[in-house]
């Protein structure tokens, strides 16, 4: 399994340059990020111990991921409705909450999801760039 290893701080600031994940389309199970966490740079541990990792996709829609929190991290392993777009995601943030409704989350990070190969159409066939370039000379 690849670990993604980020840290995230649970203050939001404005301007900053968020951490990128890179992920392919298609690698679900096999994808794991950990997040490192801190408030103003000293390490945190969550109030609260039930976790998810929220993601808003290119396209619009939103996919949630259950979380572990850790002393001061938490991670997610990136289920298949999570890897099911492509792009960079509009939001990716770990959220914290409890049964009353109460919640806390970290600053956002950049997740982008490339592309696969769509295995639906034909196979190409050999091609060769030289012969094509004689058959134009001739």
């Amino acid at each position: 399994m690849i670990n993604h290893a980020i840290a995230l701080d649970m203050r939001k600031r404005p301007g900053t340059v968020p951490q990128r994940v890179t992920v392919r389309r298609g690698e679900t199970q096999t994808q794991k990020v950990t997040a490192a966490l801190s408030a103003d740079g000293t390490a945190y541990t969550p109030t609260y111990q039930s976790a998810r990792l929220c993601v808003l996709h290119a396209d619009g829609t939103w996919a949630r991921c259950s979380a572990t929190v850790g002393t001061a991290s938490v991670s997610a392993t990136l289920a298949p409705e999570a890897v099911n777009g492509v792009g960079k995601c509009r939001l990716a943030y770990f959220e914290f909450y409890n049964a009353n409704g109460a919640s806390e989350t970290t600053e956002d990070f950049a997740l982008v999801i490339l592309g696969s190969v769509d295995g639906s159409g034909g196979q190409s066939e050999d091609y060769d760039n030289e012969l094509d370039a004689l058959r134009r000379e001739w």
